[in-house]
């Protein structure tokens, strides 16, 4: 079976928060994900931990629309690089909890 990228998207975007914080945990600590998609979490992080911004927080929704739009992109370059089957079955397992 075929395994869409934005299906899976959409499957990811109906957990709840945590669930979707526990399938980062989990994905980081799978071995069958590539180092480089492990990586681009951590650059997310470390750009969201960070005091400084592209547009300072204190600016109403545009401060965290770039917070936003960091994770966005991390979701989709993440969800690129590592086999959809391996991203599915943690999904899967979260979806079943």
């Amino acid at each position: 079976m075929e395994i869409g990228l934005w299906g899976l998207a959409r499957r990811i975007w109906g957990l709840p928060l945590g669930d979707k914080l526990r399938l980062v945990g989990d994905l980081l600590w799978d071995r069958r994900v590539p180092l480089t998609a492990k990586l681009v979490v951590l650059v997310t992080v470390v750009y969201l931990l960070q005091p400084f911004d592209l547009v300072p927080d204190f600016i109403p929704l545009l401060g965290q629309l770039d917070d936003l739009l960091a994770i966005g992109i991390a979701t989709v370059l993440v969800l690129q690089i590592t086999p959809k089957w391996v991203v599915a079955e943690h999904v899967a397992a979260l979806e079943r909890r």
